[in-house]
Parts: structure tokens; sequence; C-alpha cells
């Protein structure tokens, strides 16, 4: 970037000196959107303990949220995983499991927005991304948002972590993380971004003010 200034007459271009925004790099669910009870509202006769147990380590979750199979697909083989009849887990009640942004997610993103360059990370699926940007335009305040199923790479994986850092072109010590997953953080951190095990919205905002706090401090 480039400043504009006249000496003699003639119009210079000077070097703009500020120094450029942090990054910050946002995880979507239990960040800056609510997922916290996706088995009742899907109405599935398992609790909400059993669902992510098995949603955590399931194999058939990556490959819908890299797109290696279709929601159809899906739907059918977890409804095996979780010992359900086609009934009572499929396409229908998959879409009753509803992703919404917590309420001050939009005022803390238009906060950050102007003080960091803002990056969306998410392992998700087409069905979830199009709930939640049906609702809002917050995303449209992100440089870029890297989403599992449209770049066919998931968290924890080190190769993720790489293709962002590498797309950013900044070194991975220049990006802060937030992501509410330990096994994401810790995989991160390893990757050598800066990054913090965060737990909700508020916890956003603490988290990217002492950030700046730290930087000012010098």
């Amino acid at each position: 970037m480039f400043e504009h200034s006249l000496i003699d007459g003639r119009l210079t271009h000077l070097p703009n000196t500020e120094p450029e925004k942090p990054a910050l790099l946002l995880d979507l669910g239990g960040v800056l959107a609510d997922i916290a009870n996706p088995a009742e509202q899907m109405q599935l006769n398992i609790s909400n303990e059993e669902f992510w147990s098995i949603w955590l380590t399931s194999a058939n979750v990556k490959a819908f949220e890299v797109a290696d199979i279709d929601e159809r697909t899906f739907c059918s083989r977890m409804a095996m995983e979780f010992g359900l009849s086609h009934d009572e887990f499929n396409v229908d009640r998959f879409r009753q499991w509803t992703i919404t942004l917590f309420p001050q997610t939009e005022n803390v993103i238009r906060w950050l927005a102007p003080r960091y360059h803002l990056y969306l990370l998410s392992n998700t699926n087409t069905t979830h991304w199009d709930q939640v940007t049906s609702t809002t335009d917050a995303f449209t305040r992100f440089r870029q948002n890297y989403l599992s199923f449209e770049i066919g790479l998931s968290k924890p994986s080190a190769g993720i972590y790489d293709y962002v850092v590498n797309d950013i072109n900044r070194p991975a010590s220049d990006i802060l993380f937030l992501d509410d997953s330990a096994t994401n953080v810790k995989a991160a951190l390893d990757a050598g971004l800066r990054s913090r095990l965060t737990l909700g919205i508020d916890h956003v905002r603490e988290i990217a003010e002492n950030e700046l706090r730290n930087m000012i401090a010098g």
C-alpha cells in the first residue's frame, strides 16, 4: 500500500508504514456458533453425550465434511453408527440440527473487523454452512473462509494448517487461531500457529482484547 504526497508540485508515492493488522483465524462451531444440543434438536433416542462420542470419532463424519460422500449416504451410514433406524435418523432429521450464531457474535465480529484480518477455519458441511449464511452476512467481513468441504481437508490434520498458512501468506507465528477443541489447538501449535482453546464468543472478545493490549505493550 502507498500514500500520496505532493513534493515540488509532483505527485509521489510514499510507502505506507502503518503496520499490517494481526491475523485472527477463528473456528465456527463452539466459538462463533452454538452447536450444543444436536441430539435434542433432532429428537434422537440417544443422549447428547452419546451423540458427540460417536460424531467426533466417526470416519463418516470426516468423509462428509470433506465432501467425499453426499448427504444422503452420510445419513444412511450415521443411522447405523448411532444404532438407529433410517426413520429415526435421515436427511430430514439431520437438517433439524440448526447451527446458529451466538447472540453477540455479529457485534463481536463488527468490533474485530477494523482491528484484525479475519479468517474462518471450520470442519463443516454444505447443509450447516448454508443454514448459517442464510441468516447473516457476518462472514463477508472475513478475508477468507476456509471450509473443509470446499478445500478437501479437515482439522486436526497438519495439511489443513499448512494450507491456510500458505494461503494467508504470513509466517505461522503471526496467526492467532481460536478453537474449542483441545486436539485442534494442539495440532495448530505443532504447525507453528499461536493457538488458544476458546469457549464461546465472549471468550473470543476477551482473548482478542488481551492480544491487542500485549501488542501495544510491546
